[in-house]
Formats: structure tokens, C-alpha cells, sequence
């Protein structure tokens, strides 16, 4: 799987958790090691924490 086609899809995976499960970066760091081999990229845990994190940023004050 492309990277960015790996990225899509574990955002809307993460998206898809309920928002007590994707508050903290204990939070991301769990699912990170959950979809790290589901998601066959070539990237890491560490890679796809980074992405959860960089959201939750972006994300922060915005509404859902």
C-alpha cells in the first residue's frame, strides 16, 4: 500500500473512534500500534503516531 493511501485510511479509522478515545497522546500511541501492520506501508509506529499527533493539533478547538 502507497504511503498516502496508508494515511487516508488510518485518519478515518482514527476519526471513526469515539472522541474518548482520541483525546491523548496515549491515545494515539495505542492506536498507532494497533494499525501499524495492518496498514503494510513501510512506515512505522512512530510514523503514524506522528500523523495522529500533527491531527489532534490541528485539530484542536475545531468541532468534529
Amino acid at each position: 500500500m502507497k504511503q498516502v493511501d496508508a494515511r487516508r485510511e488510518i485518519l478515518r479509522e482514527w476519526h471513526a473512534l469515539p472522541k474518548e478515545r482520541r483525546r491523548t497522546q496515549d491515545d494515539a500511541t495505542r492506536f498507532a500500534f494497533t494499525v501499524v501492520n495492518k496498514y503494510r506501508f513501510g512506515g512505522t509506529y512512530q510514523t503514524i503516531r506522528a500523523w495522529l499527533l500533527r491531527d489532534m493539533s490541528l485539530r484542536r478547538g475545531s468541532p468534529d
